[in-house]
């Protein structure tokens, strides 16, 4: 239970520098907070912080755990993106997977997205086929 305990108190701590960052204008770093709608967290909230403006780190929270991972995309893909993951259950092991997703922008909604995403979960012992989908509303 340590390790979950430090993994959230980091992630707490990256959401809030991230958020602030943004939120005074700085260039350096972009980032962003989504309140996410899933099959994987139910509910959950969700900081990205922006490698470019297809691809994104992003540390999410929610009632199944908390997920660390990387979206990597670019312009000619369309909305097709690799998500390689790392997800917490509230136990202290983690799994690892490997998903393949694509997301839309909802422009009317201030830029929130709806996704759809499938691949591999929990590569490292035993790996399963997982389906998530769902919506990322932007605040």
């Amino acid at each position: 239970m340590r390790n979950f305990s430090a993994v959230f108190v980091v992630f707490v701590i990256a959401a809030v520098l991230c958020v602030s960052s943004t939120s005074f204008g700085a260039d350096t770093s972009t980032g962003n907070l989504f309140v996410i709608f899933s099959a994987e967290h139910y509910v959950g909230l969700e900081v990205r912080m922006n490698a470019d403006p297809y691809s994104n780190m992003y540390g999410a929270f929610g009632v199944n755990g908390l997920v660390v991972g990387l979206r990597i995309s670019s312009k000619e893909t369309r909305g097709l993106y690799i998500n390689p993951k790392i997800h917490f259950n509230y136990e202290p092991k983690a799994a690892i997977g490997l998903m393949v997703g694509w997301k839309t922008t909802v422009t009317n909604l201030h830029n929130s997205e709806f996704f759809v995403e499938a691949g591999v979960k929990n590569i490292s012992e035993k790996p399963d086929a997982g389906v998530n989908f769902g919506f990322a509303l932007k605040f």
